[in-house]
This record gives C-alpha cells, structure tokens and sequence, in this order.
C-alpha cells in the first residue's frame, strides 16, 4: 500500500473536511483519526469521524461520495465509507454523539496501543474489541469522552500523539505521564525564510504575519551563499537585510524581529560564513543540506563540528529526512545528542512536512539526553506559518516533550541570552 505523507494527508484529510461543510453535512464534528491525529510522519490510510444522530449517518455517508472530487466508492457499511479521490483514499466514519469517546479511541489507534488496551480490559473482567468495550455479560458501555472511556479502566487520559503501544499506558497507570508541549506555549518562531532567499514573501509580510499570530519574537534565517536554493543572502547582502529588519522593526515594535542566517554545514564540517560574520548575526543556525555520498561516520563528524563552534546555536533539521521518500542521514545520533547537551547547542523539530524532523523517537532521546530543543516552522510563506508550526508541535508532543525542554517557550530576554553563552565559549 502506497505511504502518504503527513503533509498530503492532511491536505486530503483537510479537503474532503471543508467540502462535507459546504456541502452542509449533518454533523456535530468531524475530527482527522487514525495515524493523522496521532501526527505520524507517514500514513497508510486517511481517516475522518463525524458525529451525527443515528437518523442521520445514512445521509452523511452518502453525502460523502457526492462530492465533486470524489471518483468512486471502494467500500461502505452502515457505518462507513472508503472513497477513491483524486488526491488519494479516504475513510469516513460515522458514529452518533453518545459513542463519541469510543470511537475516538478505537479509530485513532494505534494497533499497538489498542492491543494494551485489551489487556488492561481483560484484567477487569472487560473485553474491548472492535472499539466496544463490554462485560463478559455482554453489557456494553458507552462514552461520550476519551478521558471517560481512559477512567473506566483505571487510567488517566492519554494524548493521542502518545499511543504507539511504548510505555504510555504504564506511565498512564502510576500518574507519569509528561505534561505535553501546547501550540500556545510557543512564544516565537525562529526559523523562517523571506525573498531574500528561497522565500515567497517578503521580511514585513512575514513579520506582519507572525505579528497577527500573537508571537513575542521571530527570526529571519534565510539560506547562505552556499546553499542549494536558486536564490541566496551572498556576504554583500548581510548589511542590506539587517537595515531592512531594522526598519521594518520600527515599524513592529510590538514583535522582536531577530536577524539570522541558514548557514551550510559544508563538505568537512565548516560553515559557510567566517566566525567573524556569523558573530555579526542575532542568531545562527546551521543544516546539512547535501551528504555528498559521505558515511554516516563523515557525517556525524560534519555535524559535530558544527555543534562545537560558539556561533552555531541551532542545528536544523538534522537527519534532513522527507517523509513519503527518505528517512535522511543515517547518524551516530548519541553522540550529537551528547554534543549538543554539552555545547548548549539546540537542536531543531522542524515542522515543515517535508521533513518533520527531529522526529518524535529521536526528541525524546535528545531530551533524555538533556539536550535543547527549539520546535520551528521554517515557513517559506506567511500563510503556513501557523499549520507548520502547529505540525512541529505535534511532532514535538510525539517525543513526549513538555515546555522547559523547548527553547522557543522561553522569553526574547532567554533567547538572547542563550545566544551569549554560546557566544561566550569562542
């Protein structure tokens, strides 16, 4: 079976979405499940539930393969349909209000984390197959919440980016559960690219945008000389966009705009600019962009490297991965976690879904290990600013991450600070 990717996925899921609202579906809700809501980087299958009345969940299926888009209906029962799209496959579910919570937690999964549900059932004296949860008398139980349907077995709410079938449901049992990262906890994107380089808009429409998403602060890190794009900062450019971001600031005073750089990791481990200039910028990231055919042991090396210099305070996207076509370099990642922990330099979820990357499992050891992590949209449009920042989050949450492990939920006053220190150890 063809994998989507997280970003297509959500686009389909996201389509089919608005276009059962237009066409003016008889539901309460209609929620992404499945891998989607648990913000899986790919996916086999894409996945609706809608909440309607029992009178009423012929009529919304049927509605569903009406849709303009929709080429032909591959399955369908009383309570669902699978329909071929022009963008991919697509499953509708649909269940009334009093089996919401159900339904939720049956259709969102994961297989792994249904299978330890069952035996957390079974250890009371209850079954919970196909998404019912019964008695061995055959009475069923009904919840119109997840976190009641959780409480029923003696557990407490499990996030859904949480339910892989790993150790969730044992920290669920002894109150050990993370206090996850939120959307609303991050208090600035530093990660962003304009028409400077490979950007569609320019530094006040991004600024104007992120502005409006009630951000303390961004930064402006549009790709150095040596990158691959078609369009680049080269060193004549550097005093040019910081009096641009100056005037633009004036103009802001409400949002901190910082001036950085993408800088390239190049072929043995420097980077594109001297010290002396990177030393110039507000902050400093670095990307390995282009492995050139090099060993995993040459490219952990190159990345290390780069950790250890002053002016590198975040490395991006490290294993450069494209869900749906390539998982990225294959690293010695202990030891760039171990790097970075002892450097102080901070290490990049980026919510773009061409990489989604620190992925949730790498997060979570690169925390474990006590390194820094900054959750980053690296938007090259004002209009994706908040999705992709909104993607990285759930990647984020994946990794079991909570606030004072993600640099960018810290104030301006932290973020400049933090670049001190770095600087201090030239």
């Amino acid at each position: 079976m063809t994998q989507l990717s997280f970003g297509r996925a959500y686009k389909l899921a996201s389509i089919i979405t608005d276009g059962l609202w237009e066409a003016g579906a008889p539901a309460s809700t209609i929620v992404p499940v499945g891998s989607l809501r648990r913000y899986e980087a790919e996916t086999q299958n894409v996945s609706l539930l809608a909440v309607t009345s029992v009178d009423r969940i012929d009529d919304l299926l049927t509605l569903s393969c009406d849709l303009p888009f929709s080429d032909h209906i591959l399955h369908r029962t009383e309570q669902s349909i699978t329909v071929q799209t022009k963008l991919g496959t697509i499953s509708i579910h649909a269940v009334n209000e009093e089996a919401k919570g159900s339904a939720l937690i049956a259709l969102t999964g994961s297989s792994k984390h249904l299978d330890l549900l069952s035996e957390v059932a079974r250890s009371q004296n209850l079954l919970f197959e196909n998404g019912s949860l019964t008695s061995r008398t055959g009475k069923q139980f009904f919840f119109h919440t997840e976190t009641a349907f959780y409480e029923r077995l003696g557990l407490l709410f499990i996030p859904p980016e949480l339910r892989e079938g790993k150790d969730e449901i044992r920290a669920a049992k002894i109150n050990s559960l993370p206090k996850l990262l939120s959307h609303k906890q991050i208090r600035g994107d530093l990660h962003m690219h304009t028409t400077w380089s490979d950007g569609r808009n320019s530094i006040k429409e991004m600024v104007q945008a992120s502005e409006a998403l009630g951000y303390d602060y961004i930064a402006i890190t549009d790709h150095s000389q040596s990158a691959g794009s078609n369009k680049k900062v080269a060193l004549s450019d550097i005093p040019r966009q910081k009096d641009e971001i100056r005037e633009v600031s004036a103009q802001h005073p409400n949002i901190q705009v910082l001036h950085g750089i993408e800088v390239e990791i190049l072929s043995e481990g420097s980077l594109d600019f001297e010290d002396r200039v990177l030393a110039s910028f507000d902050i400093v990231l670095a990307s390995l962009h282009n492995d050139e055919g090099q060993s995993p042991q040459v490219l952990t090396e190159r990345y290390l490297r780069a950790i250890d210099s002053p002016y590198v305070d975040i490395i991006t996207h490290p294993a450069n991965r494209t869900p749906g076509l390539s998982n990225g370099y294959t690293l010695d990642f202990d030891r760039i976690f171990t790097a970075a922990a002892t450097t102080g330099t901070a290490l990049e979820i980026d919510g773009a879904p061409s990489h989604l990357d620190l992925d949730g499992q790498l997060a979570r050891r690169a925390a474990e290990a006590k390194a820094m992590i900054v959750v980053d949209s690296d938007c090259h449009r004002s209009d994706a600013l908040h999705q992709q920042m909104q993607f990285g989050v759930g990647t984020a949450r994946r990794g079991w991450l909570e606030p004072q492990h993600v640099l960018n939920t810290q104030r301006i006053e932290d973020i400049r600070r933090f670049v001190k220190k770095q600087r201090q150890r030239a």
